[in-house]
């Protein structure tokens, strides 16, 4: 049996070092996994459409992972180029339009060094 040829190209997407999921209609949970510290971080994400601005709650352990097809580290690039599903599809903050106002809750290394 002959199956039709697809002349679409395979897309494959970047695996990043977090997740993301929304918790209400403006927060998001970022989870960082994987990370070489073993401390998968949590990191909040409170978009203030009316400033214009995402409110970071911490930052996370920079991406620095043991696996070796994570693509994506930085968590500015996950946040303003990956599709997240809770959020329709679409980036976070597509394309770095809103700015970032960063809240560090304190200085452990999970949550400084993004």
């Amino acid at each position: 049996m002959q199956y039709p040829a697809f002349d679409s190209p395979i897309i494959t997407v970047p695996k990043a070092a977090f997740h993301a999921s929304r918790l209400t209609n403006s927060t998001f949970l970022i989870k960082e996994y994987n990370d070489i510290y073993s401390e998968h971080p949590h990191i909040y994400a409170k978009i203030v459409p009316g400033t214009n601005t995402i409110l970071l709650i911490d930052t996370g352990c920079g991406g620095a992972s043991p696996d070796s097809e994570i693509v994506i580290k930085s968590l500015r690039e996950f946040m303003e180029n990956t599709k997240i599903d809770d959020n329709n599809g679409v980036p976070l903050n597509e394309g770095g339009r809103m700015g970032y106002v960063i809240a560090l809750t304190h200085c452990h290394y999970d949550h400084i060094c993004a």
